[in-house]
């Protein structure tokens, strides 16, 4: 049992109104967020997906590079993305466009991260015509 998972599933099951998390999670989502280096296992995955499911917490839609960590592991060079915003439904339909973007590298072994957080205002237009009969 991961214990920041459990903190987290404990935090999020509360109503805490709006709620971004954004950081090095040091876990990945799917394999498909791995280049190289060794299997992750789905077990491990797991807990990091049920902590999304149970918070209702949604990755948010990056732009930039795929993989914000890199390491040479057994003198293979390893890439994840480790490092994500995640926000839940109450936030995101605040900030509805936000936008996240994977910097280029610098000399971390972590991508830098952005997030523009915006506001959907709908502005609604009424106008009046009158119809002369």
């Amino acid at each position: 049992m991961h214990l920041t998972w459990e903190l987290l599933k404990k935090l999020g099951g509360q109503d805490n109104g709006p709620w971004l998390l954004g950081g090095d999670f040091n876990e990945i989502l799917s394999s498909i967020e791995k280049e190289r280096g060794q299997i992750r296992a789905e077990r491990q995955m797991d807990g990091f997906r049920e902590v999304l499911n149970v918070c209702n917490l949604k990755d948010l839609y990056y732009t930039g590079p795929s993989f914000t960590w890199r390491g040479n592991r057994h003198g293979v060079e390893v890439k994840e993305r480790l490092d994500r915003f995640l926000g839940n439904g109450a936030w995101l339909q605040l900030f509805p466009t936000s936008k996240v973007t994977h910097l280029l590298p610098n000399e971390s072994d972590h991508l830098p991260i952005l997030i523009q957080i915006r506001r959907c205002v709908l502005k609604i237009l009424t106008r009046l015509t009158s119809f002369d009969m």
